[in-house]
């Protein structure tokens, strides 16, 4: 499954990042608990996730990108996740093998060692517990590709409709 992903947070970044209505790229905070970005962060073009806003999407990459940028994604699977009550899955991709080969072989989540997996669950499982009063956040497990697929044409579907 081959999307386009913009860069909001580089790998390895305590910033969080985020593009506002006018399309600028505004610092929304530092983060809180001593942990860094497990990989690239941003939003996969054209979807619509059920919070509202684009598709989340972590990019594993051999060195951190620039925010702003846009790269070619094969997506992977995804972390099931709740965000204060409400479904906030992080799809998991790699770059087409165009992009870099490094990750041609890299079909599923599960064919990602596991202490990749490990380092992106453990991220998600403390991100948000400082400072106190943040939303709780649920991780369920991941998921495989094929119900990426399925989530992510839903999420193409609510962004078309919406237009």
């Amino acid at each position: 499954m081959n999307y386009t992903m913009k860069v909001e947070i580089p790998a390895g970044s305590i910033t969080r990042y985020n593009f506002d209505e006018k399309g600028r790229l505004k610092v929304k905070h530092f983060q809180s608990m001593p942990v860094s970005y497990p990989a690239n962060y941003g939003y996969i073009d054209e979807t619509l996730a059920d919070d509202g806003a684009e598709a989340d999407v972590l990019v594993i990459t051999r060195e951190p990108l620039l925010p702003a940028t846009y790269i070619d994604i094969k997506v992977i699977g995804y972390i099931d996740m709740t965000d204060g009550g409400e479904k906030d899955e992080k799809f998991i991709a790699v770059p087409v093998e165009d992009v870099d080969p490094t990750y041609a072989e890299i079909n599923s989540v599960f064919d990602l060692p596991k202490a990749e997996l490990d380092r992106i669950y453990a991220f998600y499982s403390v991100y948000k517990q400082l400072p106190e009063g943040r939303k709780t956040v649920e991780l369920n497990g991941y998921k495989d590709e094929h119900l990426a697929k399925e989530l992510l044409g839903i999420a193409q579907q609510r962004f078309s409709s919406a237009k």
